[in-house]
């Protein structure tokens, strides 16, 4: 009899079909689906979409409302009649009413509607949708996660975070180490869809461990190429009330050959606000160590003044849905500028999350943003592109 991994190693990939006749659409669109694991297949004429659904029968179109010899609405019509299964991902550049009207027809014909996104896209929107299709495809599991740790399937990839001291593009001094789950059938699955699971299921001190094992060797391997950035990695707050397990963290990172400064514990807002006594003697441990600690998510919790003046907190990230929104939202630009004089105010320095356009990395370069990540940079990249990224100081902006 098969075993689990085997058996899922045999099944077929989930296959998207992407109707738009937009060339850079449909190769950002193909781009995510193929770094997400799925089998794709693109259609650019409004005529060929019949024939192309009825040879590839997809799991997901992702399909444009605006094509050259007919619409999305008479595609839908004809997903209808065909009783489609597959899971429809709206695309327009039109206003919002109507790709919200358009989107409550797909549900009227009882089609499996999943969203719409709006042109142009969001990397980010985008990823999270393919990434949600497909958990709906093909579901994930505490069981399956917890055979992904012991098997080495979550692999560590790292985000730069540039120094914008002396103004954009800045300097590539630090990462970010965030997980993903090398899905044998699926391919690389993002965080959020497996870090709740093990918050939930108690798999995210195993997670951590692993996590930290492959950042304490990465530190190691990069110090051997004369390289020492410190790397930020999640500390979920889970782990806070269990002293044990922040203690054994702890003692794995001494017995990595580096600055015990090289490592960041990054903690929600939210974590942060937790007040007990377990919580708190996790933060003076963690400092004691050596380690500094950043406050992730700032600007979408409920901080206290007190509790930032009291705990050892030394750098505030700046919450992407404010960075983001600077560029075309005054009140976003004034938050995100309020937060970064609180932040000095308090000798913590700043990282801005969400980086997409230039225009809004030299914004907060202007305004004294210490640091800042996002895909104006890089997206997250495997250990040995973080190396070419630190040795040539150059960013990986050519596919957006």
């Amino acid at each position: 009899m098969l075993n689990a991994a085997v058996k899922e190693q045999s099944l077929p990939s989930s296959r998207v079909l992407i109707v738009d006749d937009e060339v850079r659409i449909c190769e950002l669109v193909s781009e995510v689906a193929d770094d997400l694991g799925y089998d794709y297949q693109i259609c650019n004429q409004f005529e060929e979409f019949p024939k192309a659904y009825s040879q590839y029968c997809p799991d997901v179109v992702v399909l444009d409302l605006m094509m050259p010899g007919g619409d999305g609405l008479e595609l839908l019509e004809f997903l209808k009649e065909e009783k489609s299964t597959a899971q429809i991902v709206l695309l327009s550049g039109v206003e919002s009413k109507v790709l919200k009207s358009a989107s409550m027809l797909a549900q009227s014909h009882n089609l499996r509607f999943l969203k719409g996104l709006r042109k142009p896209l969001s990397l980010d929107d985008l990823e999270d949708t393919l990434s949600e299709a497909q958990q709906l495809i093909m579901p994930l599991t505490p069981e399956r996660l917890e055979d992904a740790i012991a098997n080495q399937e979550i692999e560590v990839y790292y985000q730069p975070k540039v120094n914008l001291s002396a103004g954009v593009p800045g300097e590539i001094t630090a990462f970010e180490a965030l997980a993903r789950w090398n899905h044998p059938v699926r391919g690389l699955i993002g965080p959020f869809h497996f870090i709740p699971m093990a918050e939930e299921h108690g798999l995210i001190g195993a997670l951590t461990t692993n996590i930290l094992d492959q950042v304490c060797a990465q530190i190691e391997s990069w110090k051997e190429a004369d390289f020492a950035p410190s790397i930020a990695v999640n500390f979920s707050p889970e782990l806070l009330t269990d002293t044990d397990c922040v203690s054994a963290l702890l003692d794995q990172i001494k017995k990595c050959d580096a600055p015990d400064s090289q490592i960041i514990f990054e903690v929600t807002e939210t974590g942060m606000m937790q007040d007990s006594a377990e919580t708190i003697k996790a933060y003076t441990k963690i400092c004691l160590a050596g380690l500094s600690l950043s406050i992730d998510d700032f600007g979408t919790g409920s901080s206290s003044l007190v509790k930032l003046y009291r705990l050892p907190f030394s750098e505030m990230k700046i919450d992407r849905s404010f960075v983001m929104a600077m560029d075309h939202d005054e009140d976003a630009a004034n938050i995100v500028r309020a937060i970064i004089g609180l932040a000095k105010n308090l000798n913590m320095t700043t990282c801005a999350e969400g980086v997409e356009t230039q225009e809004v990395a030299r914004k907060l370069a202007a305004m004294g943003c210490d640091v800042a990540q996002g895909f104006y940079f890089s997206k997250p990249v495997p250990a040995d592109h973080a190396l070419n990224l630190l040795k040539r100081q150059e960013f990986t902006t050519d596919f957006l």
